[in-house]
């Protein structure tokens, strides 16, 4: 049962960054309507007979400021939810989209030999260019095209080779 836990979601760079902004936004949020409300209360509680911004009651009592300034709290939650960027992770995936599309229309990328163009079959594809930490090339400067054929193993004792390579 050990490593069984199934496997690991990628996230890019760009993804963390973004989820780590969010994080910061919705900590921001939480942090303004805290004073806001902490504000609120204690503007009620100060200026009792200034009845401007006493919430009251359905029949007309007048709530009490640590109740109003949870409703506050409430309400600045409403008004400033604007400050998350939900729209942030749709316009992403647009832009990879349309990243996308460039690429797959792009003439530089055609193949003669094979008469094919490159496929991009993952939206996430995109974000792992320019990325790349070590070249590997040969004595004489040139990229080499490593290319993995299997040739033979042994299993048992008993010799399996594949002819075609």
């Amino acid at each position: 049962m050990l490593n069984n836990s199934g496997p690991r979601y990628k996230r890019s760079k760009l993804e963390r960054r973004a989820n780590t902004d969010v994080l910061w936004c919705v900590l921001l949020l939480v942090v303004m309507c805290l004073t806001g409300a902490l504000g609120h209360g204690i503007w009620l509680s100060r200026y009792e007979n200034m009845v401007f911004f006493n919430i009251p009651e359905p029949d007309g009592r007048v709530i009490s400021p640590v109740l109003t300034g949870f409703y506050v709290f409430w309400t600045m939650i409403i008004l400033l939810q604007v400050l998350i960027p939900i729209s942030l992770y749709v316009s992403i995936e647009i832009v990879k989209l349309g990243q996308i599309y460039f690429i797959q229309s792009d003439v530089d990328f055609y193949n003669e030999k094979m008469d094919s163009t490159i496929q991009c079959r993952a939206l996430n594809i995109t974000e792992d260019l320019g990325q790349i930490q070590y070249l590997f090339s040969d004595k004489t400067g040139t990229l080499t095209e490593n290319k993995m054929v299997f040739r033979r193993c042994s299993v048992a004792g008993f010799d399996y080779c594949h002819e075609e390579n």
